[in-house]
């Protein structure tokens, strides 16, 4: 049986900074002017040392999950449409697959507008559904990208 995290979409406005979440909104933490590009194993770092603090595994890098990241952060950029699904109600889980990542557990987090991966975990973390992605002990990989202001964490465990 599959189990697919998904923290959905959520209304946009202004250039606030925002994180995607589902059903309730996330109100922005710190406004911000730019976004600096984040390196993956920075934010990988970050996520591991929130994983440690609760005695959990940490997760590994995985190349085909970056790929689904960029992906789906490449989308976002196009669209500017601010959400886990598409314009045309596709949700994320189709660059999975496109990128060959047979996944039994999946998740996502995406972040708009934050200056740095610093501003984006503490945002994700007092997200309580962003915190489940961050420390579901099912999750083993993980992937990551940014695109502008977007920025795309991707988690899984292949079958």
């Amino acid at each position: 049986m599959k189990l697919i995290l998904s923290i959905l979409f959520i209304l946009l406005t202004s250039e606030q900074p925002m994180v995607v979440n589902h059903p309730k909104v996330i109100q922005p933490i710190v406004k911000s002017q730019a976004i600096v590009n984040v390196p993956i194993n920075s934010m990988l770092s970050l996520v591991n040392n929130e994983r440690i603090k609760q005695n959990l595994p940490t997760l590994f890098e995985d190349n085909r999950l970056d790929r689904v990241a960029q992906d789906k952060a490449n989308e976002l950029c196009a669209t500017g449409y601010f959400s886990h699904e598409d314009t045309q109600g596709k949700m994320s889980w189709h660059f999975f697959t496109e990128e060959g990542y047979r996944y039994v557990y999946a998740g996502e987090n995406l972040a708009k507008g934050y200056l740095n991966e610093n501003e984006a975990m503490v945002a994700f973390m007092n997200s309580p559904e962003h915190k489940d992605n961050i420390l579901n002990g099912n999750y083993k990989n993980f992937g990551y990208a940014q695109c502008g202001i977007y920025m795309v964490q991707e988690f899984g465990s292949l079958y």
